[in-house]
């Protein structure tokens, strides 16, 4: 399976086992169960009933600009499978109500604007970089100064025929 994704599983499992770096584990996994694969990928085998699953890939250049700005070089998604044994899955919410809002998009249920993917994706990131101990966001005033605002004007001005996502942003405008 591919790495660095976010998995968020909707059915429960009493035992699974996952192969992660070799090592075979067996894992319990509750409904919005949520793990993180990082650059070694994460294999499920012994899957007994049937697995409702959703995979989301964050976008790693936004993920390791946002890592840096919050102070944290050399960012990659570390695993929820390491070296200790991990006996369940956690369920983490904000990634289970990201993951319904996508699955919703992906069966045709409800069309995401792009304002609404964008602050998806990056309310993704936010998860994931809290669980690296990087939850603080950068301090802002609230406010954009002339710099700043300059910074964003120019960056509609430059890009008027495109679809503008938050990712797009210049880090000065932020």
């Amino acid at each position: 399976m591919r790495a660095n994704r976010v998995k968020v599983v909707f059915s429960a499992h009493e035992s699974v086992a996952v192969e992660h770096e070799g090592v075979v584990q067996d894992v319990r996994v509750s409904p919005g169960s949520a793990y993180l694969m990082g650059t070694s990928a994460t294999r499920l085998q012994r899957v007994r009933e049937h697995s409702d699953t959703l995979d989301m890939y964050p976008d790693l250049e936004l993920l390791i600009a946002e890592a840096e700005a919050r102070g944290l070089p050399r960012f990659a998604i570390e695993p929820t499978m390491g070296a200790a044994p991990t006996p369940a899955f956690d369920v983490h919410p904000t990634f289970l109500g990201l993951a319904h809002r996508f699955r919703q998009a992906c069966m045709g249920a409800v069309a995401l604007s792009d304002i609404e993917a964008s602050t998806l994706a990056c309310r993704a990131v936010d998860a994931i970089l809290s669980l690296h101990g990087a939850g603080r966001k950068v301090k802002t005033t609230g406010k954009l100064d002339l710099r700043r605002l300059r910074a964003v004007c120019d960056c509609v001005e430059a890009n008027l025929a495109r679809k503008l996502s938050l990712p797009h942003w210049p880090r000065s405008a932020s």
